[in-house]
This record gives C-alpha cells, sequence and structure tokens, in this order.
C-alpha cells in the first residue's frame, strides 16, 4: 500500500515538471479570459437554427398541403426521402386519378405518389 502512495509523490513533481517545459506556467484557469491557450479553442461551426425558424422543407410541405390536400383523392402530405438519401415531398393518394394533376417537384423538392387504397384510417383502441 506505502508503494501506492510513494509511486504518487514521485509522479506529482514529475508531471509539473512536464507542463512547465511545454511552455505553460502549470496555473490555467478556464474560467477567466485569457487562462486557455489559442490551441484549446474550438471552433463550433455555424450558430444553430432556432427551433422556430421554418425550413425550407417545412415551407415546401405547407405549400403542398395548402395546395393538394383538398383533391378528392389526395388523402396527406409528408416529407420522405428518395431512393438516394435526398429531401422530398410523399403525398399519399387513394387511387391514381390524382396522380395527372401532382407535379413532379415541388419548391425543388421531388413529389412522390404513394397510393393507399381506401385512404388512412384511425385505429380503434
Amino acid at each position: 500500500m506505502w508503494h501506492r502512495f510513494l509511486l504518487i509523490l514521485i509522479a506529482l513533481p514529475t508531471i509539473a515538471a512536464c507542463s512547465m517545459e511545454a511552455g505553460g506556467s502549470g496555473n490555467h484557469s478556464f474560467d477567466e479570459p485569457g487562462g486557455a491557450t489559442e490551441a484549446a479553442a474550438v471552433p463550433l461551426g455555424a450558430p444553430p437554427t432556432p427551433y422556430d425558424a421554418p425550413t425550407d422543407m417545412q415551407s415546401a410541405l405547407k405549400r403542398a398541403r395548402e395546395s393538394f390536400i383538398d383533391l378528392p383523392a389526395v388523402t396527406g402530405v409528408a416529407h420522405g426521402l428518395t431512393a438516394d438519401g435526398h429531401d422530398a415531398l410523399v403525398i399519399y393518394v387513394t387511387d391514381h386519378s390524382a396522380t395527372a394533376s401532382l407535379p413532379p417537384e415541388l419548391d425543388g423538392y421531388p413529389v412522390i405518389i404513394q397510393v393507399v387504397p381506401g385512404g388512412f384510417h384511425a385505429l380503434a383502441p
């Protein structure tokens, strides 16, 4: 047990000496300005977008809902992904009758048409 204590007593001055040889004074404080070296600064990138700021996809979804939800065969509009992982608008229809009146893209997002025979229905609990 005493040999562990001795090892710690030997190691602490060695660590402090190495810190001072590396150009530091050994007493950096990250709580005060100037306490950290320039190398310690890490850029975080762009500031985060506020949660209430609409994205392009949210705007496109809103526009698609307003434009297509009143068509007889359209039962829903959602955000989806293309086969290669890009954002897309998914428009759910009960049959192919609405396909001719839907655009291939809206606001730069491709439109994917999903046929849901009979539409959507809530399930009983």
